[in-house]
């Protein structure tokens, strides 16, 4: 007798499938809308390199280290390797812009096959469409990770993986064999090659164990085949497998960050500047509340207690979903217990923990049911409707943020949060600037400085013509005055910041928060050479001090070999010139540049006096006394270098 569908049935199979469908257009439609990231273009490398040590052929990639020597080395590339191999195919002749590409959309879909595998895990569960639907669209409306499912090819990946491995769990302990426990060992072999964290899976097989004494060889079929697939997977490990678990386990649970760093850096947290190997204990827990929908937080406690006070052990029938709830709560409680006593080195908010969503999800749809199947009427339409509108809120605020949905906080911490924590995480805005440098700009080579904004990981989001066309030195070891600087507030408090010699022509805002900011270059105030000095004088090497004077960048003034404290640049300005402040843009060796001192008289035979002067920006000058018609710059610095000087720029009246 066939089963015949009902409408109410087909309708509900119908909007499920144009769900999903939605979201795969979605996803496929905007996946490089968020700019580059500098974890994109490490991992990039990263593929690359380890393409070079398996196949003992670098020649497509000789500026790359060895696998042995690069930092990155312990994060495994299993996962994304077909990225590489679809290059390879290719010859390796793909731009990066395209590389770029072809692993955020691998990302996207390996996260889209993830939430079609929650809803049919929920679906098994509940017996139900609606808390399936629930599970999936929760998942995917976690604003701060959503934008990471595409660029973040290690947390985001691993959640995904994650959600794989309970699928193979599900599947050996339904159909135990041969295909399951290979395809089991496989997927646990991935997930683990992606973090480190994915160890934690020790968790459900021990439960497997305890509940399935008949499977126990199976189980142990299993750890054969995870073990075999993740050495495999795992060059740096072919060497030494045991003392590569043993340093990757290190490098997560030490301050090895900070020694890579050598504790150089601070973060914004909490409005507070602290070392990033000196966070405080609720870095983690504190990121968490300010940055999850409020009504997923609530449904999660609500649910994680009725599941643990009102639900059976395991010795219910079907247990397998009883150990995925005591090992996502074990998850969960392990990390946020875990980190404040471990202490490792956190920073970038808590995109190393996003795998925890998929417990924040998992519970607060066992909360969300729990409501729906209340005999009070009331509360179950209130639950329902509550639901509904979270979602559709944050959905809508998602659409509105593109592409910046990650910059997300929660109502309770909106209007608080933007001088208190970081912003833009990933310095995606940063893409944003150069392609409207790119649209704007009438220089066919466009100058930028980079501050704060990440440009040369950002470049790659551009297509190579494009890409060509800028030049780009870091604000702090400037050269030549550059005619643009991209500034990226990420780090900072408020909304303002200024650039000496420069102004403001576009910004990017989110919420009334600064993500990043375009200065250009003013002419305001500045003298040409010929209008304002009458002569200059080099105590060494005065044949080319010419040079100073020149608007040819290649051209660099050098003084003695070995630098003197005695050398000395005399400057004479011409009558009427009211000078206010110079700008000295250094050659290729910039320490004799850095300390410099002032000195002017009076007249042509009177004696020199320090004129005291303010540091203005990174490599100009005030001049205090006014009038200034006599200067000589002498520098102070100790070095063996020769002093140099690329370029003076003269500003005044």
């Amino acid at each position: 007798m066939k089963k015949i569908i009902s409408t109410n049935q087909l309708f509900i199979c119908l909007s499920i499938i144009i769900f999903f469908a939605l979201f795969l257009c979605t996803g496929i439609k905007i996946f490089d809308d968020f700019g580059p990231v500098s974890e994109e273009r490490n991992q990039i490398d990263a593929g690359h390199i380890v393409w070079a040590y398996i196949t003992g052929d670098n020649s497509h990639f000789p500026d790359l280290p060895p696998l042995e020597e690069y930092m990155n080395r312990y994060y495994g590339q299993g996962a994304t390797f077909i990225t590489v191999l679809i290059e390879a195919l290719f010859g390796f002749r793909w731009d990066v812009n395209r590389v770029w590409k072809i692993r955020r959309l691998w990302n996207f879909l390996c996260f889209f096959a993830a939430v079609t595998c929650v809803f049919w895990l929920v679906k098994k569960r509940y017996k139900s469409y609606l808390p399936a639907f629930l599970a999936a669209a929760n998942l995917i409306f976690v604003p701060r990770m959503f934008p990471e499912v595409f660029y973040n090819d290690r947390d985001p990946l691993f959640l995904s993986w994650l959600v794989f491995s309970f699928c193979a769990m599900r599947l050996f302990l339904q159909k135990t064999g041969w295909l399951t426990s290979i395809l089991f060992g496989i997927v646990l072999a991935i997930t683990i090659n992606i973090r480190m964290f994915g160890f934690m899976l020790i968790i459900p097989l021990i439960l497997i164990l305890i509940k399935y004494p008949a499977k126990r060889r199976w189980v142990i079929t299993v750890i054969l085949f995870f073990s075999l697939s993740w050495y495999a997977l795992s060059p740096i490990a072919w060497k030494d497998p045991f003392g590569t678990i043993v340093t990757s386990i290190v490098h997560l649970t030490t301050k090895q960050r900070m020694i890579d760093t050598q504790g150089s850096t601070t973060l914004l947290f909490a409005g507070k500047y602290f070392p990033e190997q000196a966070l405080p204990w609720y870095y983690l827990p504190l990121w968490i509340l300010i940055s999850t929908p409020i009504t997923l937080l609530c449904l999660f406690v609500f649910g994680g207690i009725s599941c643990f006070t009102k639900k059976g052990n395991l010795n219910k029938a079907d247990s397998f979903w009883t150990i995925m709830d005591y090992s996502l709560a074990a998850f969960f409680v392990l990390f946020i217990v875990g980190i404040p006593i471990i202490r490792p080195t956190l920073y970038s908010g808590w995109r190393h923990f996003y795998f925890l969503n998929l417990s924040f999800v998992w519970f607060a749809v066992y909360g969300l049911d729990r409501l729906l199947k209340s005999q009070n009427k009331w509360l179950n339409s209130l639950a329902l409707a509550l639901e509904a509108a979270s979602l559709l809120v944050t959905a809508a605020g998602m659409i509105h943020a593109h592409p910046y949905e990650g910059i997300y906080y929660n109502l309770l911490f909106r209007n608080s949060a933007a001088d208190n924590f970081e912003r833009d995480m990933g310095y995606t805005s940063t893409l944003e600037c150069l392609e409207y440098l790119a649209d704007h700009s009438p220089d066919q080579k466009i100058e930028v400085m980079n501050a704060n904004a990440f440009i040369p990981f950002s470049l790659i989001g551009l297509s190579k013509p494009v890409r060509e066309r800028f030049s780009t030195i870091d604000w702090k070891t400037q050269r030549v005055p550059m005619k643009y600087i991209i500034f990226n507030y990420n780090n900072q408090q408020g909304n303002s910041q200024s650039f000496p010699y420069y102004a403001p022509v576009y910004s990017i805002e989110q919420n009334g928060t600064k993500l990043a900011e375009i200065f250009e270059r003013t002419n305001n105030k500045l003298l040409e050479p010929e209008q304002c000095v009458d002569e200059i004088y080099s105590s060494h090497n005065n044949d080319n001090i010419q040079f100073i004077l020149s608007k040819d960048k290649d051209e660099i003034w050098t003084g003695a070999k070995q630098h003197t404290s005695n050398e000395t640049l005399t400057i004479t300005m011409k009558d009427g010139i009211r000078l206010e402040s110079i700008e000295i843009f250094p050659g290729d060796y910039a320490e004799a540049s850095e300390k410099l001192r002032f000195y002017t008289k009076i007249n042509g035979n009177s004696d020199w006096e320090e004129l005291p002067v303010e540091k203005n920006g990174t490599n100009g000058w005030l001049i205090n006394h006014q009038p200034c018609k006599y200067l000589q710059i002498q520098s102070a610095a100790e070095t063996d270098q020769p002093w140099q000087i690329r370029q003076i720029l003269f500003y005044g009246e």
